[in-house]
């Protein structure tokens, strides 16, 4: 196998492991059909748009990233890789609230 090769089946086994948190996150924070359920609630509470707040989210993980890798500091609670993997889902859960604005932006202007 060439180091391609595992690098491409190490990333499919850490996106899979990615969709699995999300799923069981989604048990915890969406208590309804709409995945996007805790960002627009919390986008109310804030003034603020549901996309935003999944940036800020992300930039309290890049944050949190930079310390660690910039500082080259050992986590002492959360994995780097744990960082990562949030990284990922909050890139996924804005794209698809933007997907669900830029639909609902259709829908309106039909």
């Amino acid at each position: 196998m060439s180091k391609f090769d595992s690098y491409l089946k190490d990333s499919e086994a850490f996106f899979s492991l990615c969709l699995e948190i999300m799923k069981n996150k989604n048990n915890d924070y969406a208590d309804t059909d709409d995945v996007f359920y805790n960002f627009k609630e919390t986008a109310k509470i804030a003034g603020i748009k549901p996309s935003q707040v999944v940036l800020v989210q992300l930039g309290n993980k890049l944050a949190r990233l930079n310390q660690l890798i910039g500082k080259d500091k050992e986590p002492l609670n959360e994995a780097l890789s744990d960082t990562l993997l949030d990284i990922i889902n909050y890139t996924l859960l804005l794209r698809g609230i933007l997907n669900e604005q830029k639909t609902e932006n259709v829908t309106k202007s039909n």
